[in-house]
């Protein structure tokens, strides 16, 4: 059990959905249309999940996360060897709780490839000035963000990737606790912190309700990489 995180899919998941999309953007030129928009989805799902194991957020602040212009929320490595920043105001976070936060090497490398390749294809490839539009994923012919509709056809494209469909971007925020909880038990506090939420809310959610859901969402996804696991 020591080092059971290490084989679930849901950790990997950013690192396998990138390697996904780094062959089709290295093939790039031979694909079709419908080719390419599949590639930059995977790649997008990469991006949001990486975000998500670096600290769970709510799907709002990934679909609506920014990273240019004044008060980027995502800030970009400034120089070789430097981690990444989140850093979004109290006022765009639902329990008026600043986010603040370095985003893990590990965890950069996959959004860089979103960022430093992918972007830029998907705002060619729909007529968006990348200059212009400071969203990390970028609106359809728009200044703002792509529509929540596009932002789940391509995480539940790289959910079925990766082999766990079901798992929505505000479960993940689900996810992470649980697998904080059951690594150090009772350690709600940090959960609370790490969530934004309240110690009593907290504590009272990951006993029962959608915890639960999370919780058997995880062991599912254990017991098909192991079958001879048995939780106990």
């Amino acid at each position: 059990m020591a080092d059971y995180c290490s084989a679930v899919l849901i950790l990997t998941g950013p690192r396998v959905l990138a390697r996904e999309a780094r062959r089709g953007l290295d093939g790039w030129d031979k694909l079709g249309a419908h080719a390419q928009t599949e590639v930059l989805h995977i790649a997008m799902a990469s991006a949001a999940m990486a975000l998500q194991l670096s600290r769970p957020l709510r799907t709002r602040n990934i679909h609506e996360l920014t990273v240019s212009g004044e008060g980027a929320e995502l800030r970009l490595p400034r120089r070789k060897g430097s981690l990444a920043m989140i850093d979004i105001a109290r006022t765009r976070v639902k329990n008026n709780r600043d986010i603040f936060h370095e985003v893990p090497a590990v965890q950069w490398q996959t959004l860089a490839l979103w960022i430093e390749e992918g972007r830029a294809k998907w705002c060619v490839g729909h007529n968006i000035d990348p200059d212009l539009n400071p969203y990390l994923f970028p609106g359809i012919n728009s200044d703002g963000p792509i529509s929540r509709g596009t932002f789940n056809k391509f995480w539940n494209r790289g959910m079925s990737r990766i082999g766990v469909i079901g798992l929505n971007p505000h479960l993940m925020r689900h996810v992470g606790a649980t697998l904080y909880i059951a690594q150090n038990p009772g350690a709600y506090g940090v959960v609370a912190d790490l969530l934004g939420d309240k110690l009593d809310t907290v504590q009272a959610f990951y006993a029962r309700g959608a915890g639960r859901e999370a919780a058997r969402l995880f062991a599912e996804v254990i017991q098909r990489l192991d079958p001879t696991l048995h939780l106990s």
